[in-house]
């Protein structure tokens, strides 16, 4: 554990050397640094070679080089699901540059060929090094640090003039880059999980950059921005941790003497001893439903080091899981992916996880998260299929199948260099997955198309099966049968509970002709009435409510029509045994609903012979009498709190129930020694 005021103390001398002290920019003439701006894109064939010739222009040159990727043009533009990473600024960026194709790149924004700047990846290596042993007419520096509970980003960035610019107002430029952001890259060889870097998201400055009106010799430039960072880019996660800044300075839309880029550090005020915040969880490719690991992102912005975590997560509405995990989270800031174990759902209209921490620290404000997981893609009923197997095809397979598991087409090993061509036709409303295998990655990397008939590109992946992918579609938006459609996989319920869900794609269990789905309830130990209800307004078809004490068992209790076409059945739990609640619909009808569970403290047999109380229901007051001394009245409500606790010692009295809220009570009462609890409703 860690001392507080030491920790305060250390974020305390941070922000004075950032902020306080000042970058410092040096004032002694110094050469021009490197500033790549890459055109690229993710179906790009030869962008990957770009990459590294950029990444090794960098490595070559420590300190020197800024890279700045921006994605841009036709193969920037995503389909079929693929992350868009494209930002409002690229376009005139790479029109002023004049790109002729992809990938190309500026250096510095200077015209080497007497028109435009964009230049081919080959003459990258050359420009930068002639850039480099020239002589600068400005130093730039910049620092910058994110709160990482605001997510307010502070760049902090000083100019030093060592000779006069040529332009009388030159351009101040700060670029907001991400990397680490794994997506697809035709020609890269990693599927979907090709790791991009210097990903331009955001111009802090604008489009081309805040004025800086004195450009002579001596000019000392120092400036400060703030800019709150989204949640995400084009819907692609905003990882903070990930975030890099380059500054550079233009003298007019082109020519960049120099720059410079900085990663931020991390801090945030008002630190609680104990605060795990619960960030987001990754979302997972588009699916069919059954299973996965969620893997959920946990920041440590307390003051204290976290070494574990306990995780409650449910899909759909469904029963709960648990999870214990031990390890660490240092201070600072800083974060961790945890894997929790597979969860498995059916595919609904929408599929919901939702993750919470309920391990006891400081602040439960940011200890719950929820994702909507991507649906399968929507596509025609005629999907086509085509394979260039280049050189691993005695290592090729695939094969689809629909939400059952059962495969429908499959095809490999092939020889090398061939062309396979399928067509899928007819498909009836299913969810159907897609997967092509290479079992020997080193072999070398396949080609897959699927396209439908409307042509919209379900797959387009050019050399990217190195290992495994797999998509899935679906002809039009389907669903699965609920979590709980059979009576075997019936949803825990509890008191107090409010729980929604669906009969739409239910199948029937054959108690009436509605599609139906189930609940159980079990005793906590004690007898209690159980009332569920779907009256709260949240369900929208004519429903039927069906209780058994077994799910082979007999029918205890139903009801149709209680509170107009909604339906609402009390029966009484022995405290121990568990019962199935059926929810359907009267006749044929389905939809969705809102089951509420109410409970109240059991009533009994044994009433107090000579005592009576009225009025029931009651609005402002009940009434007691009895031929013996009343000695104490109590009343609970449904979650059995007690609400009123009253001594009568009296043969009659008048009870004051009009604090209370409308709904049903038990009241406990007690006389001469004898106590029996009758049921009682405030209007």
């Amino acid at each position: 554990m860690k001392n507080k005021l030491l920790a305060s103390i250390m974020f305390a001398l941070i922000s004075l050397g950032m902020f306080g002290q000042g970058i410092p920019v040096s004032t002694e003439p110094e050469l021009k640094n490197v500033v790549l701006e890459e055109y690229t894109g993710i179906y790009c064939t030869y962008c990957p070679d770009g990459h590294a010739i950029a990444a090794a222009i960098q490595e070559n040159n420590p300190g020197r080089v800024n890279l700045i990727n921006i994605h841009v043009g036709g193969y920037s533009n995503p389909s079929g699901g693929d992350p868009d990473f494209r930002n409002p600024f690229g376009t005139a960026i790479a029109n002023e540059a004049g790109v002729p194709f992809y990938p190309a790149g500026s250096i510095n924004r200077r015209s080497w060929n007497g028109g435009a700047s964009a230049i081919g990846r080959g003459e990258w290596t050359s420009k930068a090094n002639t850039i480099m042993d020239e002589d600068s007419n400005v130093n730039v520096g910049v620092e910058a640090y994110i709160d990482y509970i605001t997510n307010i980003l502070t760049v902090h960035v000083e100019a030093y003039y060592t000779a006069d610019s040529p332009e009388a107002t030159n351009l101040l430029n700060i670029a907001l880059l991400q990397n680490n952001t794994l997506g697809p890259q035709t020609g890269g060889g990693q599927g979907n999980e090709y790791n991009h870097m210097h990903r331009l998201v955001w111009l802090i400055t604008g489009q081309w950059g805040e004025e800086i009106t004195t450009t002579t010799s001596g000019t000392f430039v120092d400036r400060t921005f703030t800019y709150t960072i989204p949640g995400d880019y084009n819907d692609v996660p905003t990882i903070i941790d990930d975030m890099e800044i380059v500054a550079f300075i233009t003298e007019t839309h082109q020519d960049a003497p120099s720059g410079a880029r900085a990663y931020p550090t991390f801090g945030t005020e008002d630190q609680l001893d104990n605060d795990a915040f619960l960030r987001y969880v990754v979302e997972p490719s588009p699916g069919c439903g059954g299973s996965f690991n969620p893997l959920v992102n946990v920041q440590n912005v307390g003051l204290n080091e976290i070494t574990t975590l306990e995780f409650i997560y449910s899909m759909n509405g469904g029963n709960s899981q648990t999870y214990i995990w031990n390890g660490s989270i240092g201070i600072g800031g800083a974060n961790l992916d945890i894997e929790l174990p597979e969860i498995f759902y059916n595919n609904t209209p929408d599929n919901i996880l939702e993750v919470m921490l309920s391990s006891a620290d400081d602040n439960q404000d940011n200890d719950s998260t929820s994702i909507s997981l991507p649906p399968a893609i929507i596509s025609s009923e005629t999907v086509n299929m085509s394979i260039r197997t280049f050189d691993t095809g005695a290592t090729l397979s695939w094969q689809l199948t629909d939400s059952d598991n059962n495969i429908l087409y499959s095809g490999g090993p092939y020889g090398n260099q061939e062309t396979i061509e399928e067509s899928f036709t007819n498909l009836p409303l299913n969810c159907y997955t897609f997967n092509i295998d290479d079992s020997d990655s080193n072999s070398g990397n396949a080609s897959v198309v699927l396209r439908d008939s409307d042509y919209q590109f379900i797959v387009n992946c050019n050399q990217c099966v190195e290992d495994n992918l797999q998509v899935s579609f679906s002809p039009g938006v389907w669903v699965d049968v609920p979590i709980n459609d059979l009576c075997v996989d019936a949803i825990i319920i509890d008191c107090g509970g409010v729980y929604d869900g669906q009969t739409i794609t239910a199948t029937n269990s054959g108690n009436d002709s509605a599609p139906d789905v189930w609940y159980s309830y079990t005793g906590s130990g004690e007898p209690k009435d159980i009332i569920i209800s779907l009256c709260d307004g949240g369900t929208d078809y004519d429903s039927l409510l069906r209780v058994f004490d077994a799910c082979d068992g007999t029918e205890i209790a139903s009801n149709d029509d209680f509170c107009d076409l909604q339906s609402e059945v009390s029966f009484l739990s022995d405290g121990t045994s568990t019962y199935y609640i059926m929810v359907e619909g009267s006749g044929s009808n389905s939809g969705n609903f809102s089951l509420e569970v109410s409970c109240l403290l059991g009533t009994n047999d044994n009433t107090i012979e000579g005592f009576s109380f009225n009025p029931n229901p009651a609005t402002n007051a009940i009434n007691l009498s009895s031929i013996g001394n009343i000695e104490r009245v109590t009343i609970y409500n449904i979650l059995g709190q007690k609400v009123i606790d009253q001594d009568i010692n009296a043969t009659s009295s008048q009870l004051n129930v009009s604090n209370l809220v409308t709904g049903a009570y038990l009241m406990q009462v007690s006389v001469d020694g004898k106590t029996a609890t009758y049921k009682v409703l405030k209007d």
